[in-house]
């Protein structure tokens, strides 16, 4: 059912968040000055625009910036926000979309709608607002987009729900970022290794027996406190040098590709269970026998 949920909430948002085409009066359309002109202030009237100015140069990564800072609760990692917003085109300043009229609730679980509103509103008071300048492939794909968002409520969930909310963190890592920045998952940690795709890579996937060489870094899953790091390699894989689980971990990435890893406790001697970000630098096929 939460699954179903989801995928419900997510196509909400992309009705009311990036339809372009959908015929609502609050979205903007190409015209003369003059109606762009009567269109801006009508809206100004209506709802707030972010104060931004509109942006030449592409965005490198997610800006955020308090308005307000609201007196409520905070918004963590698994809560269920309400929020309303205004979104316009960072490049034109022309308006995406508003729901400020509304009232729009989904789960702060790090995905869906877009890992840049999601990380935007994290951290956020009730009765706060925020700017946030989201870079075109940290939401849709639509462009560069600058949002207004100010939250309405946020409310715990039972634990039970958010552990079947997954059990990654919220990572973002962006090329030419040394590191991920990393915010914990607050849930139990997870007893299998797990792992998902942050960023696709090129050509055959490693295998037992190839020469990879990686960047990685880790994080204590329940703190988020950096513990391990650096470059490795090469070295041959499935070699046992690293771990037999950290290196199962690494079976089927590709060269460039990047990859968060959950290596339970009981696979470290009883340590806290390490999340890490890697990267696989590069990768030798072992030679045909």
């Amino acid at each position: 059912m939460r699954i179903c949920g989801a995928i419900v909430a997510f196509a909400l948002m992309v009705a009311c968040v990036g339809c372009g085409a959908s015929g609502d009066s609050s979205t903007s359309r190409e015209g003369t000055s003059s109606k762009t002109t009567s269109s801006t202030t009508s809206q100004k009237a209506r709802y707030p625009v972010p104060q931004a100015a509109p942006g030449k140069k592409p965005l490198e990564k997610l800006v955020v910036k308090d308005l307000e800072v609201g007196s409520g609760p905070v918004a963590h990692w698994g809560d269920e926000a309400s929020v309303r917003y205004v979104g316009v085109y960072y490049r034109t300043g022309k308006t995406y979309s508003q729901h400020w009229g509304f009232s729009w609730e989904f789960p702060l679980d790090g995905k869906s709608p877009g890992p840049g509103w999601q990380k935007g509103i994290h951290g956020m008071r009730v009765g706060g607002r925020r700017e946030l300048l989201i870079p075109s492939d940290l939401l849709f794909g639509d462009g560069d987009l600058a949002y207004i968002v100010e939250l309405l409520g946020t409310k715990g969930p039972a634990r039970s729900s958010f552990r079947q909310q997954g059990p990654f963190a919220a990572i973002e890592w962006k090329k030419g970022d040394e590191e991920p920045h990393f915010d914990p998952p607050d849930r139990p940690e997870p007893t299998k290794l797990l792992f998902r795709g942050l960023e696709a890579g090129s050509g055959p996937a490693a295998k037992p027996g190839d020469e990879v060489k990686i960047f990685y870094a880790g994080f204590v899953y329940g703190t988020g406190e950096r513990r391990y790091g650096g470059s490795a390699g090469p070295f041959q894989l499935g070699s046992g040098g690293l771990g037999a689980a950290f290196e199962r971990g690494l079976v089927g990435m590709k060269a460039g590709s990047r990859r968060e890893l959950i290596v339970p406790s009981r696979f470290l001697g009883g340590t806290p269970a390490i999340d890490y970000g890697i990267v696989l630098e590069s990768l030798s096929p072992a030679a045909a026998p």
